[in-house]
């Protein structure tokens, strides 16, 4: 739960630091809730891709989004609710400037190695499927 904690903290830091001091609770606990699920998609596609284990099933709308919400409201119950989110900052106010900077670099370099991981499991699927030709 700690980590949670400095994840979250993390989140919101940033969402101040962009200007969205007013719907920071709010918008740290979605774009957390992204994160984590574009790694559990690049796990489940890792796990596809290396023991053909059919986890996610294709064209399904629903099994997409609804994840999704399942995700928003532990992690709302967990972190984002007033009470919670008002003890988890006020836990990581004094915190010295250097390790706030260091943490926003290493929230921003965590969204983007969540992406690129899904983008690298899309990849490995389609050379997979035989969809991708390396040869062009």
């Amino acid at each position: 739960m700690k980590y949670l904690h400095y994840i979250y903290y993390r989140f919101y830091q940033l969402m101040v630091s962009v200007g969205n001091w007013d719907i920071a609770e709010f918008s740290s606990t979605m774009l957390m809730s992204l994160t984590f699920l574009l790694n559990i998609y690049f796990i489940l596609g890792l796990l596809n891709f290396l023991f053909g284990m059919k986890v996610i099933p294709e064209h399904s709308d629903l099994l997409a989004i609804f994840p999704i919400f399942i995700i928003v409201a532990i992690l709302y119950l967990l972190v984002g609710r007033k009470r919670k989110s008002d003890f988890i900052l006020r836990k990581y106010e004094d915190e010295p400037i250097k390790n706030k900077k260091r943490g926003r670099a290493f929230i921003i370099l965590y969204i983007i190695l969540s992406i690129v991981l899904l983008v690298f499991s899309w990849i490995l699927m389609g050379d997979k499927n035989g969809g991708i030709d390396w040869s062009k």
